[in-house]
């Protein structure tokens, strides 16, 4: 007979003895917790029965886009891949696994995905998005411009961001015909698009289009007065033709805004000099002495320095 009194509550009384000979129920081993890729296993095995080869590619699609949420880009291609071979007009498809490409730091196979995606969806934003982070890191202007291109004509709300971004590609390629088209469209897109104006300024000044570039940089100016760079740029333009003063002005209000500004100060140096104010020449050289510079400046400074001397 148990040791244990057994009377009214017996069941509370087994639960909470700990007496020897009440035995603990065997509740076996704990159940073994489902795979989170599990349902998609089950959809994929379910669809290859019974559904059609584009169902059967959206099942491959969810999983792998699953696998790339979790990490694991070789598992995600291996799905994008079956997706693709079902059903090759799936641009999400085409775009999500050469994100997975490009997370394995294989860009070749990333952009031609990226390509095959646009191809079948040209209005693919975030394809031409995801191409823009290869092509900018390979520093790849012709493809940048192509890019911001599209994608102005895509995000009209940002098109004079796209546009003025396509015509620094372009410009730093060397095509300034290229670039003044992009920064026209970026000005025509936002009229106080400042950036587009300076650079637009800096072509025409290039091109010895002087009236056009003053015409650009009181604008930028206007819209931007604390802009260093326009008043340089605006020196440098009185100085071509010939308004030694005003680019002094320029020159002068430049240094206000960036005392360090070591281009200014050689581009008032220099005027200084040419209109004879020898120790002006020489305040501004021994300014630019103080500073660290290219080589490029050094020298510029040395022939300048050589020349108030002599």
């Amino acid at each position: 007979m148990s040791r244990c009194i057994l009377g009214l509550g017996v069941t509370l009384a087994l639960l909470l003895s700990g007496c020897d000979d009440v035995p603990l129920l065997d509740r076996g081993p704990p159940p073994t917790p489902t795979s989170l890729v599990q349902p998609y296993d089950d959809a994929i095995a379910t669809a290859e029965v019974e559904a059609e080869p584009t169902v059967q590619a959206g099942t491959y699609y969810e999983r792998a886009n699953f696998l790339l949420d979790q990490g694991n880009n070789e598992g995600a291609i291996a799905d994008y891949t079956r997706a693709i071979e079902l059903d090759p007009g799936n641009s999400r498809a085409w775009n999500n696994r050469g994100l997975a490409h490009a997370n394995l730091e294989q860009t070749e196979q990333a952009l031609s995905d990226y390509a095959k995606a646009i191809e079948f969806d040209p209005g693919y934003i975030r394809a031409y998005k995801n191409r823009l982070l290869i092509v900018e890191q390979q520093r790849d202007l012709q493809a940048m411009a192509r890019d911001y291109g599209a994608l102005a004509k895509l995000e009209e709300d940002n098109a004079d961001a796209y546009y003025y971004a396509q015509g620094n590609a372009l410009q730093e390629s060397g095509d300034l015909v290229g670039a003044r088209v992009a920064y026209d469209a970026a000005i025509a897109a936002d009229p106080e698009q400042v950036d587009a104006l300076y650079n637009r300024a800096v072509i025409n000044f290039t091109e010895n289009e002087l009236e056009a570039a003053r015409i650009d940089l009181d604008s930028a100016i206007e819209m931007s007065p604390r802009a260093a760079n326009a008043y340089y740029a605006r020196g440098l333009l009185h100085n071509a033709r010939g308004d030694q003063q005003r680019a002094i002005g320029d020159f002068t209000r430049a240094l206000e805004l960036q005392p360090a500004y070591p281009e200014a100060l050689l581009g008032r140096a220099t005027v200084y000099q040419e209109i004879g104010e020898a120790d002006n020449a020489r305040a501004d050289l021994e300014s630019l002495s103080q500073q660290e510079l290219d080589e490029t400046l050094e020298f510029a400074i040395d022939v300048l320095r050589q020349q108030v001397e002599d």
